[in-house]
């Protein structure tokens, strides 16, 4: 009579117990790319609601440009920046009719304020490269 070989069905328990851990591994990544391809379309309406909302705030956001503290003046350029890399319809003449690009470029000039200077010339590369019109 052969006894049972331990070494051979503890193998065979290593073996099982590694592939129940890959078959939920991929379980769980199927399910993650799942609701990856599901999410993007409610994060864009909501984005695109968001930019709407934000566009009403513009004249708001141009008093802040001009008035405002440095602090104000920085989330005022931030905000518009974020609202000109739109990938759809940013609202550049918008940004244009607000008279906020001379106050944009009057912020390149600020050395001591980098920050303030990186956002505001990202948002006048957006407003280039809108149409001709735009520039």
């Amino acid at each position: 009579k052969t006894g049972v070989d331990h070494d051979k069905e503890a193998g065979k328990r290593r073996d099982v117990a590694v592939t129940l851990r890959q078959k939920k591994k991929e379980e769980l990544l199927r399910e993650k790319r799942r609701k990856e391809k599901e999410e993007p379309e409610s994060d864009q309406h909501d984005m695109e609601e968001s930019h709407e909302a934000q566009k009403q705030k513009l004249p708001s956001l141009a008093k802040d440009l001009y008035a405002g503290t440095p602090a104000e003046q920085y989330f005022a350029t931030l905000t518009i920046r974020k609202l000109l890399s739109a990938e759809h319809n940013p609202p550049i003449d918008n940004v244009i009719n607000e008279n906020c690009v001379p106050k944009l470029v009057e912020f390149l000039k600020l050395d001591e304020h980098q920050n303030l200077q990186f956002e505001a010339s990202w948002a006048l590369t957006n407003i280039a490269s809108g149409t001709s019109e735009h520039t």
